[in-house]
């Protein structure tokens, strides 16, 4: 009867462990189909970028009529995160505005005004020769009545480029691992 019992222990243990293979092999399998739900996208100094925020910014982006590589969303998304950094360091983050509506963009913005946006000058000469070359787009009208709409547009035009060079030094600075 001993011999018995060690027999059927002994089956029973082997059917066990032969039950418990095929259930890990199952789920190993199982796993290997597995779709990736989280990782990490991107370094930023001391932030991260989910895969998430990314999909959710291509998602407003497309929104928006936008057609836009996931490559430029995601360079979009770290210039953001260092211009907020930035914007945290002038402490704007405390600032009425900002505390009325804590939005990312109104902060960004405050800051590239208060950056870059003051310290552009137009000359009234500048001025004056962008209406001369362009007087065609300005049939009909003196330059008197257009001179606020062409230093607006020398100022954006400006704008534009010392942002992308303001970017482009904090970039430099930054710690910056793209992972896609």
């Amino acid at each position: 009867m001993v011999i018995r019992n060690n027999r059927n222990t002994i089956s029973r243990r082997s059917l066990l462990l032969s039950f418990s293979l095929i259930i890990l092999c199952s789920l190993f399998t199982a796993s290997s189909h597995a779709e990736v739900l989280e990782r990490v996208v991107a370094i930023v100094n001391d932030d991260v970028v989910l895969l998430s925020d990314l999909r959710e910014a291509m998602q407003a982006a497309a929104a928006s009529g936008r057609e836009l590589k996931e490559d430029e969303v995601l360079d979009e998304m770290i210039d953001n995160i260092l211009l907020i950094e930035q914007a945290r360091k002038m402490r704007l983050d405390r600032s009425a505005a900002y505390r009325e509506s804590p939005d990312n963009k109104k902060l960004i913005d405050e800051y590239l005004q208060k950056r870059i946006k003051v310290l552009i000058l137009i000359p009234f000469g500048d001025v004056e020769a962008y209406y001369v070359v362009n007087r065609d787009r300005y049939k009909g009208r003196e330059f008197i009545d257009v001179r606020e709409e062409i230093e607006d547009h020398l100022t954006e035009r400006e704008f534009s480029i010392k942002k992308l060079e303001h970017i482009k030094g904090l970039r430099e600075k930054a710690y910056i691992r793209k992972q896609l």
